[in-house]
């Protein structure tokens, strides 16, 4: 299964990473790898975790 994050997701997940990187490599780097996981993770398990209308941004999953 493929994740795919909205533009705004998308958006929001760049400027984290540069905020953080330009506090600490080191916690940029954990972020992206932790990312990562996730991403791997809901591809493997999509039905993980909760879903709510709430949620600011969305993203989509296809087989």
């Amino acid at each position: 299964m493929k994740i795919t994050l909205s533009p705004a997701a998308r958006e929001t997940v760049k400027a984290e990473a540069y905020y953080l990187k330009s506090k600490s490599h080191r916690a940029a780097q954990q972020f992206s790898d932790d990312l990562k996981r996730l991403r791997q993770n809901l591809s493997r398990f999509p039905e993980m975790g909760r879903t709510t209308k709430s949620f600011r941004f969305q993203a989509s999953f296809a087989s």
